[in-house]
């Protein structure tokens, strides 16, 4: 087989004959086979014989791979003849294939902005839509615990949004659905503000009442104690005046007044510490009517608080009146008991011999001198 036609072989067909492979093979398939009856070594012989038998196998081999070297050689050769020729023709064509391929890929980053900036333009207008549609929507948390008049005034500018298809595009039919709940949210919330606001009118209006009670309340009991001081220095009067027919009985009674003015006093500053009480409550739900104008957004759970706490209030001050009304019938009924004794008192007078036991005991005398102090006084004889 010439050059020429090993050429024009498949590479392994034509590493075959470069080879001749097939001879060879057969050469080295008897050759390998051959001492195949060399097993061991018992003697010098037997060694040379294995060392001759060994050279032959290399030398065969050593042919072998020297001719693939040789093959290998020209393959590469003409590999690289092979590459070179086709660079030579490839840079011929090379320059026209690049300006083409430059005008394809400018073509098509030209049709890849388009695209983008189209996606882009969509995607702007889309959010445009979206964020509409969000700040609808969003009316309803921005208006949480909103007064009325604010309100009522969401409500009118959100009527005047017009959804049409000419605007909102595709999206026409979510603005109006978003417009019609969020307006249905908003009368909801107006609803519920309008009783939030008169419900706070009425406690208000409560607290203002009891507010006014408390005052009259406090004017009567500024009334009833003038009168106690008024009946308290009348009973000083009386007193003083009993004093110059009932001297024996001095020192007891002005024991027996100065504890009565001592539970008066307890009283007075008891009923003082209560109106303090009362005035500093009064400050705190002024302070309480204040704080509910200036919160009017605040959640309806704390206005039943704020309810339940008038409530409470409202009980507390009751007791109090209860305890009031209690404390002026029974300074009425140690007033009327005092009253009493002291009629019964002026019907029965003190017999001689208790008032000369009583001055002398007063003044650390003996009774016949107390007796003499008497009858120079009053011209009371001495017993016999």
């Amino acid at each position: 087989m010439t050059n020429t036609q090993i050429a024009t072989l498949p590479p392994t067909e034509r590493a075959v004959a470069a080879l001749g492979f097939d001879t060879v093979k057969a050469e080295v398939e008897k050759l390998a086979t051959q001492y195949a009856d060399i097993t061991a070594i018992s003697n010098k012989a037997g060694r040379d014989q294995a060392h001759s038998a060994a050279m032959a196998l290399k030398s065969k081999r050593v042919e072998i791979q020297k001719r693939a070297k040789e093959v290998r050689e020209d393959a590469v050769a003409f590999q690289k003849a092979v590459i070179a020729k086709g660079d030579e023709l490839a840079a011929i064509i090379e320059p026209e294939e690049q300006r083409l391929i430059s005008l394809r890929d400018a073509w098509d980053e030209e049709q890849a902005r388009i695209k983008r900036e189209a996606a882009e333009a969509e995607q702007r207008r889309k959010a445009w839509h979206e964020s509409q549609i969000a700040s609808i929507r969003g009316v309803v948390l921005n208006a949480a615990g909103a007064a009325p008049e604010k309100l009522r005034g969401l409500i009118t500018e959100l009527d005047l949004i017009e959804p049409s298809e000419e605007i909102h595009a595709e999206y026409a039919p979510v603005v109006a659905r978003a417009k019609a709940e969020t307006l249905s949210k908003l009368l909801e919330m107006l609803a519920e503000a309008e009783d939030r606001e008169a419900e706070q009118a009425r406690i208000k209006a409560a607290q203002e009442a009891e507010a006014a009670r408390i005052a009259a309340e406090r004017e009567e009991l500024a009334r009833l104690r003038a009168e106690a001081e008024a009946r308290r220095q009348e009973d000083e009067r009386k007193a003083a005046e009993a004093r110059a027919a009932e001297e024996a009985r001095l020192a007891a009674e002005r024991a027996e007044l100065a504890r009565q003015r001592e539970e008066q006093e307890a009283q007075a500053r008891a009923e003082r510490a209560e109106i303090e009480r009362q005035a500093a409550e009064l400050r705190a739900q002024q302070e309480a009517i204040r704080k509910q104008q200036e919160d009017n957004e605040a959640e309806a759970r704390r206005i039943e608080r704020e309810r339940a706490e008038a409530d409470r209030k409202a009980a507390e001050e009751k007791a109090r009146a209860e305890r009031e009304e209690a404390a002026r019938a029974e300074s009425k009924r140690l007033a009327e008991e005092r009253e009493r004794q002291r009629a019964a008192r002026e019907n029965s007078p003190p017999s001689a011999e208790d008032v000369v036991s009583l001055v002398a005991g007063t003044y650390d005398i003996s009774e016949q001198a107390a007796l003499r102090w008497l009858s120079g006084m009053f011209g009371l004889k001495q017993a016999a």
